[in-house]
């Protein structure tokens, strides 16, 4: 299941809270990037000797081209912060103690007077990539809440560092077993109480950090959570707002226009009805494409298709220079599918201001 190599640092590329892009030595396999998280296993420097696990780039996944450190020789312990009780990656070698905003006193009295979401705008993406482009859409106060279904550390995303940096996200909430926000939550359902109790935020973007897990199959992909997060959306009272996958050049057909795994979301996953926004500023013969295609779902599942402007949204993200790819693909190559995102901040925008008229 792991590999792992003996492995010493060369160098260090780039620091960040919680995170360390590494150059680290093979012993004799030459150099290779690395990725260390001081909060698990303390800094690493240059001279040390490190284990990395290997895996990734010996099966030369998405995640590929950079090793892991699980531990660095020269330090025979390590004493962290200890906040609260709740644990995270559970009955790991790497199980942390990062409490939860659950318990903490401070927080009981929110969480007490929550009654629900009370009409609060709640975008899921089924991306990470989709984050940047949604939350620009909306540029108002907003909690971005990363859920585990897919990298756990919220320091791997470059895109959140930026959004916290240009003021375009106000909270982080790190749901289930990711870890490393602002605040820590037991599960999506109760980071959404976080989101609108404590954080007092006017919406929430909800997507999995970087990392999507696809098998190609109808039900195998991680991005099915859009479907039980829109639930429980509904649920508590908040209005979902599920953000279509659209692609005009991936090679893969399933992915060609409505990614197969919006379709599933919408027609097989969500039990309750939702709104899917599509950019009504995109190239008009796609966009009817795209319509046709998300249609039968839509209807199967009573939910309803609309339409808002996503061009400002990149704006404010080009005005940033904030780093927008998906696949390997920038807004260039893919304009329908940054747009459409942005437009569903900018629908969750125009829903809140409605409702403060």
């Amino acid at each position: 299941m792991i590999n792992a190599r003996l492995a010493r640092v060369v160098r260090v590329l780039e620091e960040n809270p919680g995170i360390q892009e590494l150059i680290v030595d093979m012993d004799g396999g030459g150099e290779c990037a690395a990725v260390c998280y001081p909060p698990l296993t303390g800094p690493a420097n240059p001279g040390d000797e490190v284990i990395v696990n290997t895996t990734a780039v010996d099966l030369k996944l998405g995640s590929g081209g950079r090793h892991f450190v699980i531990w660095a020789l020269p330090r025979k312990r390590l004493s962290g912060q200890m906040r609260g009780h709740i644990m995270k990656m559970r009955y790991s070698p790497m199980q942390a103690c990062t409490g939860s905003f659950e318990e903490d006193p401070a927080n009981r009295a929110a969480i007490e007077a929550f009654t629900g979401l009370h009409g609060m705008p709640v975008v899921i993406c089924e991306l990470h990539s989709m984050v940047a482009p949604a939350v620009c859409g909306f540029a108002g106060r907003v909690a971005y809440i990363m859920t585990d279904g897919a990298a756990l550390p919220i320091a791997m995303s470059r895109a959140v560092r930026q959004l916290k940096a240009s003021g375009f996200v106000d909270s982080t909430i790190t749901a289930g077993h990711a870890f490393g926000g602002d605040l820590e939550a037991v599960n999506v359902h109760s980071a959404l109480v976080a989101a609108k109790a404590v954080a007092q935020c006017d919406a929430a973007v909800v997507a999995m950090g970087p990392g999507i897990v696809g098998t190609g199959t109808r039900y195998g992909f991680s991005g099915i959570e859009q479907g039980w997060i829109a639930d429980a959306a509904n649920r508590m009272g908040g209005r979902p707002i599920v953000v279509p996958r659209l692609s005009r050049l991936d090679p893969r057909p399933r992915h060609q226009v409505v990614s197969h795994h919006t379709l599933t979301v919408l027609r097989d996953v969500c039990c309750m009805p939702v709104t899917c926004v599509l950019a009504s500023d995109m190239q008009p013969e796609f966009a009817k494409e795209a319509q046709g295609r998300l249609a039968d779902a839509s209807n199967r599942g009573g939910h309803c298709l609309v339409y808002a402007p996503g061009r400002d949204g990149l704006k404010r993200a080009f005005a940033e220079q904030l780093e927008l790819s998906t696949m390997g693909r920038g807004p260039d190559e893919e304009p329908e599918f940054f747009l459409t995102c942005a437009a569903a901040g900018e629908y969750a925008r125009t829903m809140v201001m409605r409702d403060k008229e």
